[in-house]
């Protein structure tokens, strides 16, 4: 008796594009030149995990990390692929880095390997991002080519934040920009220099793609790279620069050949957008710049800050910080005479406290809980009750009243209170005080808003000192909100508030936001 397996048998072939994609018709998710456009909702996902089970592929994903990149970046980014980037299927990450040194020990799991491969660090971060075409080629041509059936090529500077699976597969795949995917291509920021072999006419384009993702199979991603380095080396040769570099040719090259599929921008997002009804799901997003986390000393100290921002800080404190009880303003500057007219109600004074800098490069945080250590031993502690620590950058809308007291207080971030603690931007470098292990963690907290009783707040500035001069000794800079929260993993808050206390006014108001407390203030102002 001979048994016939139909579960092979009864497969197709070839996956045909009607047996996984059923867009909504009100979703306009089908190019002009019927390629599909990847939404969540858009796809069975039973359907393509049924091929694959009986047509088992390999998937490549190169990363670039060089410099500061390689300590920033590279450690979320593999970590994060490892979670979410195609499970249960066999992957290969390609880790194109300028030091080897510097490449961080990070445990996969099964199905997963790393091939780190050494690159030659241009000067500048346009050259960087315009020869990594070159890059891939070569690799491609060496051995990729020979090892996976599909390639995706990444920016280091993203996380993996939910699973990035089988329907983003293609021949060749595009990412739609999540700042342009609505826009008319005569709004796009395509190359319009006549003379550059980037050049899209106004008027003609389709979609403006982000060069952070994309992909295809090995040969279709051999050919866009060597048609976008044959460019970029023309242009070269003509003393010409595209406005966006790679990504300006890559646009040309999906200009000129329609990609296969293309990514919603829920596949690469920018948080900085905020809130928008058309993404269900994120599931990449850009990294927040390490030089975004918090001001620099030039932001506190310039009389931009200790003017404008002081005095909209101090009124709106005035009215709306624990309105009838009394309330001591200790304000830290270095500069006397950039203090602005104040005028407070009953029960309020201020108190001036001359910043002291030990170096003239020191970080403005470093300065900052320097001083405050200092004045709470020196007279706050036994002035005060409870001691608010707040950066100025942030004007009060409604009262901020007793209900925030307690003898440990953090702020949750009005970016990621939502998020799992495993995708939030904690310190990934282990060797870093402020190292927090993936996996681990609680909330993420908002460095702009921390008190609690005098004794405690004294405790974090002096463990924040030790854990930067441990940070320095190692060679390491983190973030003073990073810091903020290990400290926080390691003594829990015994109170938290909620992100009304100190929403950034960016993001459009979700339901769960009542009421605005505090809002961030534009930069501009």
């Amino acid at each position: 008796m001979i048994f016939l397996d139909r579960s092979v048998n009864s497969q197709p072939e070839e996956l045909k594009l009607a047996d996984w994609f059923f867009p909504e018709a009100s979703m306009n998710a089908t190019t002009n030149w019927s390629a599909p456009i990847v939404w969540l909702g858009t796809y069975k996902e039973e359907v393509l995990e049924n091929y694959y089970a009986n047509h088992k592929i390999t998937v490549g994903l190169t990363v670039f990390a060089v410099g500061k990149y390689i300590e920033y970046y590279l450690y979320n980014f593999i970590v994060s692929a490892d979670s979410y980037f195609m499970v249960g299927q066999k992957v290969i990450i390609y880790v194109l880095i300028d030091d080897f040194s510097k490449m961080p020990w990070i445990e996969l799991s099964p199905l997963r390997t790393i091939k780190v491969f050494k690159i030659k660090r241009e000067k500048r971060w346009q050259d960087i991002s315009m020869m990594r075409m070159k890059t891939i080629s070569e690799h491609v041509v060496d051995h990729i080519q020979y090892e996976v059936d599909f390639l995706f090529c990444m920016d280091v500077d993203q996380v993996f934040f939910q699973e990035y699976g089988l329907e983003t597969l293609g021949e060749t795949v595009a990412q739609l920009h999540s700042y342009w995917y609505k826009a008319n291509p005569i709004d796009v920021p395509y190359e319009r220099n006549q003379l550059s072999e980037a050049y899209i006419p106004i008027g003609k384009g389709d979609f403006y793609y982000h060069a952070a993702v994309f992909g295809g199979t090995p040969i279709q991603v051999l050919n866009l790279a060597r048609e976008c380095f044959k460019g970029i080396m023309n242009d070269k040769k003509n003393n010409i620069e595209a406005v966006w570099h790679d990504e300006s040719h890559l646009n040309k090259y999906f200009f000129l050949h329609k990609p296969a599929k293309l990514l919603s921008p829920e596949y690469c997002w920018d948080h900085h957008r905020g809130y928008n009804s058309d993404i269900k799901a994120i599931k990449l997003y850009w990294a927040f710049k390490d030089h975004e986390a918090e001001p620099q000393l030039s932001d506190w100290f310039n009389p931009k800050f200790a003017g404008q921002y002081l005095k909209q800080f101090i009124q709106s404190a005035n009215k709306h910080f624990m309105s009838g009880y009394k309330v001591i303003f200790y304000i830290i500057m270095d500069d006397f005479s950039r203090l602005p007219p104040i005028e407070l109600g009953t029960l309020r004074t201020f108190k001036l406290i001359a910043a002291s800098k030990e170096k003239i490069w020191e970080d403005v945080n470093v300065i900052r809980m320097r001083n405050l250590n200092m004045y709470i031993i020196k007279h706050i502690q036994s002035e005060v009750d409870f001691l608010f620590s707040m950066t100025i950058n942030q004007i009060f809308k409604k009262d901020f009243g007793v209900e925030t007291l307690g003898k440990s207080v953090a702020q949750l971030h009005a970016w990621w209170y939502f998020e799992n603690a495993k995708n939030v931007p904690y310190e990934r470098r282990y060797k870093s005080a402020a190292f927090i292990p993936f996996g681990e963690g609680d909330f993420y907290y908002h460095s702009a808003i921390f008190g609690g009783t005098p004794q405690e707040v004294l405790t974090f500035t002096l463990e924040y000192q030790r854990a930067v001069t441990s940070d320095i000794n190692n060679g390491l800079s983190s973030t003073f909100e990073c810091h903020l929260n290990k400290y926080f993993f390691i003594n829990k808050p015994t109170k938290l508030l909620s992100p009304e206390y100190n929403w950034d006014p960016t993001f459009r108001i979700p339901p769960q936001i009542k009421h605005v407390k505090i809002a961030w203030q534009p930069k501009n102002i």
